[in-house]
């Protein structure tokens, strides 16, 4: 007999290639910066959400998942609903000063109308500051359209629209109904951690600068070569990030190398 388990979500999604509430849906292809033949959904999945899918064998980039779930989101909803429940409830894992330098050099115009939108959805929801810096480099489209492609292939759908989007997402200019958050499809915080222990250390500096500079190390090791190319990388001046690495190899989390005349930096194994 299988046993329930008490830390899985009540709800589940369905696949991803399903429709949500009868109406917007969408097929999600591999995303090659995960493991191969790993999609969206797995990556989702691996860190709590609630999928019926495998999830990914390994932890996901976090800050690299958001970005490509923003690109992909406008034509499945349900990766948008997933993430901004997600991100209500474990937004603190999520290193800020990372995600900001990756809207802004990785997403196009669009692509940060709707990280803003999704980012300010959540806010609203948490009464947080947390992704006040992320939101700020983001702006609202010059000019009004359905977030979700769906209602463009749908007139029926545009018109109840235009009825029913919220204040909020006519100041984005991404025109949405409400997004309903869905507590009850995320495993339980133990589950989260135990599946993906690295993100312990994310908790322990709730997605501050110094989160973003370990993040930007273990994911390219040229990135600790100098403090400057650190501050370039995590959008930060050479001072917060020199105080965040005196504070870190305080912890033994790096440690400084002389090569030359640079100062070099490694995250302590």
């Amino acid at each position: 007999m299988v046993r329930h388990d008490p830390q899985a979500p009540r709800f589940v999604f369905g696949q991803m290639g399903g429709q949500m509430g009868g109406q917007i849906g969408g097929q999600i292809g591999p995303a090659k910066w995960l493991n191969p033949g790993a999609d969206l959904a797995s990556a989702w999945c691996r860190i709590g959400a609630g999928f019926n899918v495998a999830p990914a064998s390994s932890t996901p980039d976090l800050e690299e998942l958001l970005v490509e779930t923003v690109r992909a989101g406008r034509d499945n909803a349900r990766l948008i609903v997933i993430a901004a429940t997600w991100l209500s409830r474990f937004g603190g894992l999520v290193a800020r000063h990372r995600l900001r330098r990756m809207a802004i050099e990785r997403l196009d115009a669009v692509g940060r109308a709707v990280l803003g939108l999704l980012l300010d959805t959540v806010r609203e929801h948490t009464r947080s500051a947390h992704f006040n810096e992320v939101i700020a480099v983001c702006r609202p489209l010059p000019s009004a359209e359905p977030l979700f492609h769906v209602h463009d292939r749908h007139p029926a759908l545009r018109d109840r629209l235009e009825r029913r989007a919220t204040a909020l997402s006519r100041r984005w200019n991404l025109l949405a109904e409400p997004i309903e958050l869905k507590p009850d499809a995320l495993y339980a915080p133990s589950w989260v951690m135990r599946l993906n222990p690295s993100f312990a250390l994310r908790a322990d500096y709730e997605g501050d600068l110094r989160c973003s500079i370990v993040e930007e190390i273990l994911r390219d090791p040229g990135a600790g070569d100098s403090e400057l190319e650190l501050a370039r990388r995590c959008g930060a001046t050479r001072t917060a990030v020199r105080h965040a690495l005196d504070r870190l190899a305080l912890a033994g989390r790096v440690e400084r190398e002389r090569v030359g005349r640079r100062s070099a930096v490694r995250v302590a194994v």
